[in-house]
């Protein structure tokens, strides 16, 4: 039996198989430790959608996100309410949501702003924080040792947008765990008189789902970003997984269908996909290619396409 064959078996198999930190609104840090992570319908700041976030999350200075400087007020301040932008600043609380992030002695912090909270995306929020008797690098080799030190991995992207994993742009990002929340620290500043402030940027992951029904038996459940097997340039929703898939030849091409489940609804799926590959040069097109329409990359006739009726069993296609 040829591979397609074996393929067009699995797939029936498959299908036989499936029959038999932050509280929403306005928040205080001191809610921390009582929140989770829960799923909105927001926009990130200075972007007409989730996507344009991808933007412009690129172009900040040292790493991948923009951030707007604190410097300026008191030039030599006595405490972190003199600083500019840290008049209402407090102690960063423990615990909660913030049990597994460092932050220096006596650090004080602003409250926290969801930048992305949308269904079936990374919760993103970002707050700034004020740190006493220290420096710039100071700060940056506390961080670089005591992430580490609590079980955080360097990170080389960082889902500025919620979903898509940009670059991060320098040593500065981690994750940690299998459905990895993720840090970035940026805009490290000296503010005067030995404080030092930054901004302090984390990411939650959105709730996975039950994914065993597209999973062949005794599979390992990896969640996924790019689509892994086949065409690693293409983005997912955040934490997919990957089930079967199958293929046929129409003419002298091969068509390949894999079956996905990812967080979110049908119609978050479908909004990522074309969000996303419009961003990463990809664009519709209505020329049929392989029996199907697709989005192409280039004109070699690569083409990807999708059906979502579920966000637990949906189909991604491509065609070369």
């Amino acid at each position: 039996m040829g591979i397609m064959g074996i393929m067009r078996v699995l797939r029936s198999s498959r299908k036989a198989a499936a029959s038999a930190f932050v509280c929403l609104g306005v928040f205080a840090m001191a809610l921390l430790a009582g929140c989770s992570s829960t799923a909105g319908s927001s926009t990130p700041p200075g972007s007409g959608s989730v996507s344009n976030a991808t933007a412009t999350a690129t172009t900040g200075s040292g790493n991948g996100a923009t951030a707007t400087p604190h410097g300026g007020g008191n030039a030599n301040p006595q405490s972190c309410q003199d600083i500019a932008g840290f008049g209402n600043a407090g102690p960063v609380p423990e615990g909660g949501r913030l049990s597994n992030v460092p932050f220096p002695s006596n650090a004080q912090s602003t409250e926290g702003v969801d930048v992305v909270n949308s269904t079936g995306l990374y919760e993103v929020l970002k707050f700034d924080v004020c740190a006493p008797n220290t420096t710039t690098s100071a700060l940056h080799s506390y961080y670089a040792s005591q992430f580490p030190g609590m079980g955080w991995a360097q990170s080389s992207t960082y889902p500025y947008d919620g979903g898509y994993q940009a670059a991060c742009g320098d040593p500065y990002c981690w994750k940690v765990g299998s459905q990895p929340e993720f840090s970035s620290l940026e805009n490290v500043q000296a503010a005067g008189n030995g404080f030092v402030t930054y901004r302090m940027r984390l990411a939650f992951p959105p709730t996975v789902p039950d994914c065993s029904n597209i999973l062949p038996p005794g599979n390992p459940l990896t969640y996924h970003f790019f689509w892994d097997g086949e065409q690693s340039t293409v983005p997912l929703p955040p934490l997919t997984v990957e089930g079967l898939g199958d293929g046929h030849n129409v003419g002298s091409k091969s068509v390949f269908s894999q079956f996905m489940c990812s967080p979110g609804t049908a119609a978050s799926i479908s909004s990522y996909m074309s969000t996303e590959l419009s961003h990463h040069g990809w664009s519709n097109t209505s020329q049929n290619l392989c029996g199907t329409t697709g989005w192409m990359i280039n004109n070699a006739g690569l083409a990807i396409d999708w059906q979502v009726s579920s966000a637990t069993d949906w189909e991604l296609n491509y065609c070369q």
